[in-house]
C-alpha cells in the first residue's frame, strides 16, 4: 500500500510569524516544564524510598542491596539526563554537583494567574450578589418575626419547601452559635438556595455557593455590639469563640485532620453579608417614605441640622467642619510583596530607634510617603453637633484642595437651595481665597462662608484672624470646629486592623463604625444641647459679674494705684535720706549741701502728710495689710517699667522679624542699625530687670503663704527678658495691671474687646440652640407622623386584598422584595416600620425632659405654642399599643381548616 503525506496546517502567517518571534521564549517554558517535571519526579522517588522498610546497615546482605539500590537510581538518572542534553550517558568520574536556582515566573504566567483570580473574584461577586437579592427579603421576614432574633421562636426552623420539589441533597455545615457548634447534616433541594435554606434554619452562609460553614444571627448581632463599642477584630474574637465553645459541643475539625478549624475567613465574610442586609432594609425603609437627601441626612446624620424648622432658616446657618486624617491609610498589595521579598533577602537594614524618636512620626507626608499606600487618608465633613455627613476617600495624595470642595457640593446639594452654610477648616482662609479667585459654585457663593477652627487660629496671623477666627466674627456661635479631631480619636482603633485590608472591606468598616456613631450622637443629641446652653449661660453670668466688678472697682483705680506707689516711694526715699543724717559721712558735707539734704527731708515729709490725709479721707488706706499693698504696688510699678521697656524692644526688633515690612529688603547694613540700638538698650534693661528682682524678692520673703502663679519668673535675667513676646504669659498675671501708656498695647482692652466679642458669641449660641431645638423637635414630629402613616396604608390595603379588594399599591410598586405576594410584602414592609417606629418613639421619650426644658428657655415668645405639638406627640407615644398585622387570606383558610380537623378528632 502507498504511503500517503498528510499536510497537517501551521496556521496562518500571523500564527508563524508569532512563532518565530517568541521561539525563545516558548523554549525556556518548556526547559522549565521539564526542569519541574524532573524535580518531581525525583520527589516521588525519594518518598518511594522513605516508605520501604528500614535497612540495618550492619548486615552484609541488607547492605549490598543497598547500595545496589542506590547505583540504580544513579543510572537512571544520568542516563535521563544524557537524553535530555542530546549526548550519551555521563561517566561517574565527570559527574558534578549543579545548584539548582528558583525559577522566576515570566510575563505570561503572571497575566495569566492575575487574569485567573480576576475572573474568580468577579465570579465570587456575582455569587454574593445573586444570593443577597434572594436573602434580603427572607431576612426581613424572618427578622420581624423573631424580633431581630430575640423571641422564644428564634432557634425554630422556617423552611417552606413545596411538595414537587423531588431532588432533595443532604450535605454536612458546620454551625456555630453563641451557646455550641456542631457539624450537622442539613438537607438541600433545588428550588431553593443553600444560602437562604441556611437563613431559614437562622443562619448565614459563609460561602455563596455549597456553603459548609455558617454563623447564627443571634452571634452576629452580639459580634455587632462588641465590635461598635469594644473595637474587637475577627481572628481574636473567632478564636475566643472557639475556646468558648469547644468545651461546651464538639470539635469542629479540619477535613481529614485532627486539627481546629480557622473561622476567620467565612466568619469576616458573613459579618460583611449582615451589613449588607441591615444597609439594604434601612434603604427600603427610606424608599418607602420617600425621603429626601436632607431628611435621610436628619434621620441618619443629624435632626438638629437638617430637620425642619418653624424658624426662619435662612437667618440662621448650618456649621460644618472638614479635616484631613492620614492615619487610616491603606497599605497597597505591591507594598507589601516587595517588603516580604526584602525581609526573606535579608535587605531591610535596622532602624535607629534613638534618632527616630525624635522625629515627629518620621512621616514627611510627600510623595515618598504616598508611594506605598493606595488610600493614604480621609477627609472628613461633621456638623458642629460632631456627627459625621460624609466622608470622602484619599487617594495617593495629601490634602487637596479637591477634596473639600467635593464634600461643600455634596452638602449644598443636600439641602435647601436658600439656606446658609458655614464652614470651619483649618485653611478656611485659603479655601475661601481660591473659591473667590477660580470663581467656583457661583450660584452657591452667597450663601456660604468660612472660618477657621478656634484650635488652628492662632497659627494665622492677626489680619486672617480678624476675618476667620470663629471669635472674632458673626454667626459662628460657641463652636469650637473641633469635631472631626473626636472623630479621628473615636476612629484610632480601626487604624491598625484597616492598615492591610482591601479598599472595599477598609470603607465598609468605617462607614459601619460611623453609624454607629451618629446612632449615639442622636441619642444623646437632647442633652448636648442642653449642656451647650447651660454652659453659655454660665459664661454669660461670669461676664455679668466681671462687668459690675469692673464698674464698682474701675472709678479712680489707675489714678489711685498711681498716687499710692508715689507715696511709698517717697517714704523709702525719706527712710534712706534719715539714715543719712545718722551716718558719720554727714559731718563731711558741706554747709550748703546739709541744708539741702534737711530741706529734702521736709519736703518728703510734708508731701508723705499731705497725701496720708488724703489718701486716709477717702478710705483708700482702709486695707487689711496696709504693708502687703505697699510691697504688691512696687512689685506693679517695677513690672509696669518693664513692660514699657518691652514696647520699646519689641518696637526696634520688629524689622528684625519682619524685613520686608516697609517694602523693600532691610540689608546687612540696616541689621546692623537694628542691633546696635538694641544693645543701646541693655544698660537701662538690666537696671530695671535688677529692681523687679529686688521688689519680688521682698514680697516673696516677706509673705511666704501668698498665691504665686506659673508666670512668676524669679530670678529673672535680662536675656530671658529679651525673648518675651508680648502676649507672654508672664504679662498676664492676675495680681497686677500692665502700663496704661498710649503707645503700648494695655491687656485689659483687650480682655474686654474679647469680652464684649465672647457675649456675642455667647448671645449667637442661644439662637443656634433655639433653632436647633426647633429643628429636631419638627424632625421628631414629622417623621413619627409619615411612619405612622405609611402603616395605616398598608394595614388598610391588606384587609382589602383579602376581602378581594384592589387597593392602592403604588406607594410599595418600586420596592424589590423577592418573588413576595402583594400581601405578604406589604406585612413584611408594615413590620418593619413599626419596629422603627417604636425605636423613634423611646428616641423620643428620651429627648423629652431636656427638649422642654431648653423650649421655655431659648425659644422667641412667638415660638412658644409648638410646645403643644410636641406634648400631643408624648401623649400619642404613651398611649401607642403595638398591633399585629392581618395575615394573608390563604394563611387564615388554611388555620382554620386546622383548627375544623382537629376539632372532628377530638
Amino acid at each position: 500500500m502507498p504511503a500517503e503525506r498528510i499536510d497537517i496546517s501551521s496556521g496562518d502567517a500571523y500564527q508563524r510569524a508569532r512563532r518565530r518571534l517568541y521561539a525563545e521564549r516558548n523554549a525556556a517554558t518548556l526547559a522549565r516544564l521539564n526542569r519541574r517535571a524532573a524535580r518531581d519526579r525525583e520527589l516521588e522517588e525519594i518518598l518511594e524510598t522513605a516508605e520501604q522498610s528500614v535497612i540495618n546497615v550492619f548486615d552484609p546482605r541488607e547492605s549490598e542491596n543497598l547500595d545496589h539500590h542506590h547505583q540504580h537510581q544513579q543510572d537512571e538518572h544520568h542516563h535521563e539526563a544524557g537524553n535530555v542534553g542530546g549526548q550519551g550517558g555521563v561517566d561517574d568520574d565527570d559527574a558534578e554537583w549543579v545548584t539548582l536556582e528558583e525559577d522566576q515566573p515570566d510575563e505570561v504566567d503572571l497575566a495569566i494567574a492575575s487574569e485567573k483570580a480576576r475572573r474568580q473574584q468577579q465570579a465570587k461577586e456575582v455569587n454574593w450578589k445573586t444570593l443577597t437579592a434572594l436573602l434580603h427579603p427572607i431576612y426581613m421576614k424572618l427578622r420581624n418575626a423573631t424580633q431581630n432574633w430575640t423571641a422564644s421562636n428564634s432557634y425554630d426552623t422556617f423552611t417552606a419547601c413545596p411538595e414537587t420539589c423531588l431532588r432533595k441533597k443532604n450535605r454536612q455545615v458546620d454551625l456555630i452559635d453563641v451557646h455550641r457548634q456542631r457539624r450537622s447534616i442539613i438537607q438541600f433541594c433545588e428550588c431553593t438556595k443553600d444560602g437562604v435554606r441556611l437563613l431559614q434554619h437562622g443562619y448565614l452562609a459563609g460561602s455563596p455557593v455549597k456553603p459548609v460553614t455558617a454563623f447564627s444571627l443571634p452571634l452576629l448581632i452580639l459580634h455587632n455590639c462588641l465590635w461598635n463599642n469594644c473595637n474587637v477584630n475577627a481572628l481574636p474574637f473567632t478564636n475566643a469563640l472557639t475556646q468558648w465553645l469547644e468545651p461546651r459541643s464538639q470539635r469542629l475539625r479540619t477535613k481529614g485532620g485532627k486539627h481546629a478549624r480557622q473561622l476567620r475567613k467565612p466568619f469576616t465574610a458573613v459579618v460583611d453579608l449582615f451589613r449588607l442586609l441591615e444597609d439594604m432594609t434601612t434603604e427600603v425603609v427610606h424608599s418607602i417614605l420617600k425621603l429626601t437627601n436632607q431628611q435621610i441626612l436628619a434621620w441618619t446624620s443629624c435632626p438638629a441640622c437638617f430637620g425642619p424648622s418653624s424658624l426662619n432658616s435662612t437667618q440662621y446657618s448650618d456649621l460644618m467642619k472638614t479635616d484631613s486624617n492620614f492615619a487610616s491609610m491603606e497599605t497597597s498589595s505591591t507594598d507589601i510583596k516587595a517588603k516580604l521579598a526584602a525581609i526573606t533577602n535579608g535587605s531591610v537594614p535596622l532602624t535607629d530607634r534613638c534618632t527616630d524618636a525624635h522625629k515627629a512620626a518620621n512621616d514627611k507626608q510627600n510623595e515618598s510617603t504616598w508611594k506605598g499606600c493606595d488610600d493614604t487618608g480621609l477627609m472628613g465633613c461633621c456638623c458642629r453637633h460632631d456627627t459625621v455627613v460624609h466622608l470622602a476617600n484619599i487617594f495617593k495624595s495629601g490634602e487637596q484642595r479637591q477634596f473639600p470642595m467635593a464634600l461643600i457640593k455634596r452638602v449644598l446639594a443636600d439641602i435647601e437651595p436658600d439656606r446658609p452654610v458655614g464652614f470651619l477648616y483649618d485653611i478656611g482662609c485659603s479655601m475661601d481665597k481660591y473659591i473667590n479667585i477660580r470663581r467656583l459654585i457661583p450660584q452657591d457663593r452667597p450663601r456660604i462662608k468660612f472660618a477657621t477652627l478656634v484650635f488652628h487660629a492662632y497659627a494665622h496671623n492677626w489680619a486672617c484672624q480678624l476675618d476667620y477666627h470663629p471669635r472674632f466674627n458673626e454667626s459662628w456661635g460657641l463652636s469650637d470646629g473641633e469635631g472631626l479631631e473626636r472623630l479621628w480619636s473615636y476612629l484610632s482603633p480601626l487604624v491598625s486592623p484597616l492598615r492591610y485590608a482591601t479598599r472595599n472591606h477598609r470603607l465598609a468598616a468605617i462607614a459601619h463604625r460611623t453609624k454607629h456613631h451618629n446612632e449615639r450622637s442622636i441619642v444623646q443629641l437632647a442633652y448636648w444641647m442642653r449642656r451647650k446652653f447651660t454652659r453659655a449661660l454660665k459664661r454669660r453670668q461670669e461676664w455679668e459679674a466681671q462687668r459690675q466688678f469692673s464698674q464698682e472697682h474701675a472709678t479712680g483705680e489707675d489714678d489711685r494705684r498711681k498716687r499710692l506707689v508715689a507715696l511709698y516711694k517717697r517714704q523709702e526715699t525719706l527712710d534712706i535720706l534719715r539714715a543719712s543724717l545718722q551716718d558719720e559721712s554727714i559731718f563731711l558735707l558741706s554747709p550748703d549741701r546739709a541744708r539741702a539734704v534737711v530741706a529734702a527731708i521736709v519736703d518728703a515729709a510734708t508731701f508723705i502728710q499731705t497725701e496720708t490725709v488724703e489718701l486716709t479721707r477717702s478710705g483708700d488706706l482702709d486695707v487689711t495689710d496696709p504693708e502687703e499693698q505697699k510691697v504688691r504696688l512696687l512689685v506693679w510699678d517695677a513690672k509696669s517699667a518693664l513692660y514699657a521697656e518691652a514696647v520699646y524692644l519689641q518696637a526696634e526688633s520688629q524689622p528684625l522679624r519682619d524685613p520686608h515690612l516697609m517694602g523693600s529688603h532691610l540689608g546687612t547694613h540696616g541689621k546692623e542699625k537694628v542691633t546696635r540700638a538694641i544693645n543701646a538698650r541693655d544698660a537701662s534693661g538690666k537696671l530695671l530687670v535688677e529692681a523687679f528682682n529686688r521688689e519680688y524678692q521682698i514680697f516673696k520673703d516677706n509673705y511666704t503663704d501668698a498665691r504665686f502663679t506659673h508666670s512668676h519668673i524669679h530670678p529673672l535675667t535680662y536675656k530671658e527678658f529679651k525673648k518675651f513676646p508680648l502676649d507672654h504669659h508672664f504679662w498676664n498675671d492676675e495680681l497686677y495691671y500692665h502700663s496704661t501708656a498710649p503707645w503700648s498695647i494695655d491687656p485689659d482692652v483687650r480682655e474686654g474687646i474679647n469680652g464684649v466679642l465672647l457675649l456675642q458669641r455667647i448671645k449667637e449660641e442661644f439662637e443656634l440652640i433655639a433653632q436647633e431645638v426647633a429643628c429636631s423637635m419638627g424632625w421628631a414630629i414629622a417623621l413619627h407622623h409619615d411612619i405612622c402613616t405609611i402603616i395605616t396604608q398598608a394595614r388598610s390595603s391588606i384587609n382589602l386584598l383579602n376581602n378581594n379588594g384592589t387597593p392602592d399599591l403604588t406607594f410599595i410598586d418600586y420596592v424589590q422584595l423577592g418573588d413576595f405576594s402583594p400581601v405578604e410584602k406589604l406585612r413584611v414592609i408594615g413590620e418593619e416600620l413599626q419596629t422603627r417606629l417604636l425605636a423613634h418613639q423611646t428616641l423620643v421619650e428620651e429627648w423629652s425632659p431636656d427638649i422642654e426644658w431648653l423650649w421655655n428657655r431659648c425659644q422667641p415668645l412667638e415660638n412658644r405654642g409648638r410646645i403643644s405639638e410636641w406634648h400631643a406627640l408624648m401623649t400619642e407615644v404613651q398611649r401607642h399599643i403595638p398591633q399585629e398585622f392581618p395575615a394573608p387570606a390563604e394563611v387564615e383558610g388554611a388555620v382554620e381548616g386546622i383548627d375544623d380537623a382537629l376539632e372532628q378528632q377530638l
